[in-house]
């Protein structure tokens, strides 16, 4: 009778095992997919911080207007800087081969991924917010 369970028991367990990585792998990969969302938009998000500070100076030799707009660029630029301090710091952090227990490693890429959607959230609110200063 004994053996009769363990035979029940064992298949139950590989189960969960298998079950447990085929979370690992989809959460990680969920964390991989939003960093690679994040990543294609750093060459824009520097290239808009470009620009506005290039805006920016010369509007300064129209002093009238540019009291009235240089607050609005410096903001921008600065969400802009800390977006990309933010992915910088992220990417420095983020351990890939995360070790532990399989809860242990579905709890801390469920972080990472939180964490990497609120960088591409900062992001892409600033970029937009550049662009938008840049059209006008």
């Amino acid at each position: 009778m004994k053996h009769l369970l363990l035979l029940l028991f064992v298949p139950f367990f590989i189960a969960c095992t298998a079950n447990k990585k085929d979370e690992i792998k989809i959460i990680k990969d969920e964390v991989m997919t939003l960093h690679d969302e994040a990543m294609s938009k750093m060459g824009e998000l520097r290239s808009v911080r470009k620009s506005l500070e290039l805006k920016s100076n010369s509007i300064m030799e129209d002093t009238e207007k540019a009291e009235m707009i240089t607050s609005k660029f410096s903001k921008t630029t600065e969400d802009i800087a800390n977006a990309n301090e933010e992915m910088m710091h992220w990417m420095h952090s983020f351990k890939p081969e995360f070790e532990g227990t399989d809860e242990e490693v579905v709890s801390y890429f469920r972080e990472q991924k939180k964490a990497i959607e609120e960088v591409k959230k900062m992001m892409s609110k600033s970029l937009l917010q550049g662009k938008k200063i840049l059209e006008n």
